[in-house]
């Protein structure tokens, strides 16, 4: 279960285009939101701690 204060590492690699990771947690689940800059596409990532 995911809490506000955990420790969590987010890595990612940058490639030509810019990218940026905004990340919540809801609902015990960590959500992360890859935001595509200049772009209206925002793709999401959901992980649960095991």
């Amino acid at each position: 279960m995911y809490k506000e204060n955990d420790n969590i590492k987010i890595s990612y690699t940058l490639s030509s285009r810019k990218k940026e990771f905004k990340w919540y947690i809801d609902d015990s689940k960590l959500i992360i939101e890859k935001i595509f800059k200049n772009d209206s596409k925002t793709k999401q990532f959901e992980f649960t701690k095991k």
